[in-house]
């Protein structure tokens, strides 16, 4: 068989070549001129090409996040009461938190040089406002469509709690909104100004909040522990609760069985607690969902086996209350807030 050979000559000018090529891209690159009219950018160093790489990228995020937040503070404050400002405040820097790295998919890497005085690299992150702006825009028409198709809805409801459920979901539109308006104004792309009156949203649902509650009623043995403790669960996720019906937008019934179980252990004692559940809006008398719980204890005594699985009972309610609540729109005060 054959065997072919590259002349030496050949491959000798095939690595010039490539070598030659690399460092014509790197005069290239390195000559590149980003105008901040058209980019929004951030330099970095690093030991590595890599480690300046990831550190402008996460320079870029950093600068874009903090313009964000003051955009957003001014843009609340600016047509907000004091208390209303703050609280919408508060919602819209989680969501700025949450959303600006995953937002800054377009950015990318301008170029990358030697950074002769340190001894390593510096690199430039960049993200085109153009495109960027672009995007947003798309974002926040969609935003503002469902905005709009909300407050529609709102006019039609009149029982507290969808009303309160349909604010919130105003209210976490407008924070989108808020978000992405500020953004663009950081790219120097403002959005037209809206026209809606987002005070009267929050001081609706502030209202609504704050005197809104849900009156607990259970029946069956230990009862009384279980809508105790249920209680506090609740309470402590922000949840208002009242101690009669009538003071009540919300009613949680519910009743509560206990059943001795006969396993095969002589020095343990097991039983199953089971809640049916029902949750009732009070101005419609409408069912708004309805569920069962069970759980299974055991213990050398009787009564501590029942005490533990009441307890656990009333845990497992709870969240599955606090989780039927958030997805009709009514999610905890606290977290709502």
């Amino acid at each position: 068989m054959r065997k072919s050979y590259l002349p030496a000559a050949l491959i000798l000018a095939l690595l010039v070549s490539g070598c030659a090529g690399t460092q014509m891209q790197k005069k290239q690159t390195q000559g590149v001129n980003f105008d901040p009219q058209r980019f929004l950018t951030a330099e970095a160093v690093g030991a590595t090409e890599g480690e300046a790489k990831r550190d402008a990228m996460a320079s870029l995020a950093s600068v874009f996040q903090s313009r964000v937040r003051a955009e957003t503070r001014s843009r609340a404050n600016s047509y907000l009461t004091a208390e209303q400002g703050e609280e919408f405040e508060k919602q819209v820097q989680q969501m700025v938190l949450i959303d600006t790295d995953v937002q800054l998919e377009g950015a990318s890497i301008g170029w990358v040089r030697p950074d002769e005085p340190a001894g390593g690299f510096r690199a430039l992150a960049v993200l085109n406002r153009a495109r960027a702006a672009a995007r947003w825009r798309n974002a926040l028409n969609r935003n503002q469509m469902a905005f709009s198709a909300g407050l529609q809805s709102l006019k039609t409801v009149q029982s507290r709690l969808p009303r309160l459920a349909t604010l919130n979901r105003l209210t976490i539109l407008m924070g989108e909104m808020a978000v992405i308006e500020s953004r663009l104004s950081v790219l120097g792309r403002p959005a037209m100004p809206s026209d809606n009156d987002f005070s009267a949203i929050l001081a609706e649902r502030a209202v609504l909040i704050d005197h809104i509650g849900f009156f607990i009623q259970i029946d069956g043995p230990d009862a009384g522990t279980f809508a105790q403790r249920l209680g506090a669960l609740l309470t402590a996720q922000g949840y208002r609760l009242v101690e009669s019906s009538h003071a009540a937008a919300g009613l949680i019934s519910g009743k509560i069985r206990m059943q001795p179980l006969a396993l095969e252990n002589p020095n343990v004692r097991f039983v199953r607690a089971l809640a049916d559940i029902s949750m009732i809006d009070l101005d419609t008398r409408k069912e708004m969902a309805a569920f069962s719980e069970n759980v299974r204890k055991g213990h050398m005594d009787k009564n501590e086996a029942q005490r533990r699985a009441i307890d656990q009972l009333a845990e497992q309610t709870a969240a599955k209350l606090i989780q039927t609540l958030g997805a009709v729109g009514l999610a905890p005060v606290n977290g709502a807030r």
